[in-house]
């Protein structure tokens, strides 16, 4: 009896999952855009991130541009307000290496200018506590799923959009990046060369303001004059942050034809991102029907190198240790009392006012700190 009983459950665990499954690929699968002739709209770049304004039904609201999300967010509250109902539910992982699930629905209309997209499905998200997005781009994200129906070119100069139903003018001397994707999802991966060897599998991802991350695995492969190893659980997407392991090794790399010579990080999250601190010194066109990206190089890139130091705020108005040089004299999650003789709530009113002037505390070029002892150390950034 046990045994028929296990077994019931086991098969509708199945047909659950697998009604959940063809639910999902199905609101993937639809999604239209209108649009009579290409629009062109302005973004804003704030924390080099692409937040644009939409309007969905008769609401406006502010979303991340995320090329390597696999389909929109929705933010929980908007989508409510909306009355947009749950279609179904999947789980969602992010660059972090932090899992979720989210209840997914289906939104009537979602406008871009005069660009008109229909019946896309979106994720229904709650922000973690600890998740930058909330603070730029409060309503949510425009994923690949809703991206993979026009065609695209980011003018980060400008700080212009433009979206056609049709294919966008080309110039002549831009760049062609062929990309893959997995079958259900439009995320652009490319091939790209680090010192001479080519690494494949990078997203091409719009919705990370850094440069280049490689999985950590690969470090090794590389010599490196300049080298260094920090301790990091500053970095958020949705869900919050997550605890990483990074070596930054300066490096030749070459995009298509740009070579350039950065600060490449190597994550042991495992993870491979191309993002805006790189891509803000090109033009960007995407094209989902061909699989295929455009450069067109308009600056010269340079990257900085990573922060070595970042601290958190605590519950008890201290700061936290979130990021360090293994050389530094703290481990993550250490507590300090004071930097420079402020404490959190000398600087800041809440999570997303340090998050967008991080500088008023990390802005000079020595720290002084008081440890939770009383202990006085500086540090140099």
């Amino acid at each position: 009896m046990t045994t028929v009983k296990t077994l019931a459950v086991l098969l509708l665990s199945l047909l659950t999952f697998g009604c959940s499954y063809l639910k999902n690929v199905q609101l993937l699968l639809t999604g239209d855009l209108e649009a009579d002739k290409p629009t062109t709209m302005p973004f804003d770049y704030k924390k080099d991130l692409i937040i644009v304004q939409a309007t969905v039904g008769a609401k406006p609201g502010q979303f991340l541009l995320d090329t390597a999300a696999f389909d929109s967010k929705i933010e929980r509250s908007f989508a409510t307000a909306l009355h947009l109902n749950p279609v179904t539910t999947k789980k969602v992982t992010t660059a972090q290496g932090l899992d979720g699930e989210v209840s997914v629905t289906q939104i009537p209309e979602f406008v871009l200018g005069q660009a008109k997209f229909t019946k896309t499905s979106a994720g229904i998200l709650t922000f973690g506590d600890t998740s930058a997005t909330q603070c730029i781009a409060p309503q949510g994200l425009i994923g690949a799923n809703l991206m993979s129906r026009g065609y695209w070119k980011i003018d980060y100069q400008a700080q212009t959009l433009s979206i056609s139903e049709h294919p966008l003018a080309l110039p002549d001397n831009a760049t062609k990046l062929d990309f893959k994707h997995p079958t259900l999802s439009a995320v652009p991966a490319i091939q790209l060369k680090v010192a001479g060897l080519e690494v494949s599998g990078v997203l091409f991802d719009t919705g990370y303001n850094g440069g280049l991350v490689l999985p950590k695995n690969l470090a090794d492969r590389f010599d490196s004059s300049s080298s260094k190893n920090i301790l990091d659980q500053s970095t958020s997407g949705i869900f919050g942050t997550n605890q990483d392991d990074i070596v930054v090794k300066e490096l030749e790399v070459e995009i298509g034809a740009a070579t350039m010579r950065i600060p490449v990080e190597f994550s042991s999250l495992d993870k491979a991102l191309l993002g805006n601190d790189i891509l803000e010194h090109f033009d960007v066109y995407l094209d989902y029907q061909q699989d295929a990206i455009y450069l067109l190089q308009r600056t010269e890139v340079k990257v900085d190198s990573p922060r070595p130091f970042v601290v958190g705020i605590a519950t008890n108005n201290e700061w936290v240790v979130n990021r360090a040089l293994a050389s530094h004299p703290f481990k993550l999650g250490d507590r300090i009392r004071t930097i420079n003789g402020k404490k959190p709530n000398d600087l800041y009113a809440d999570f997303c006012d340090y998050f967008l002037n991080l500088d008023r505390l990390l802005g000079s070029d020595t720290l002084t700190l008081e440890t939770t002892k009383g202990e006085i150390i500086e540090i140099k950034q």
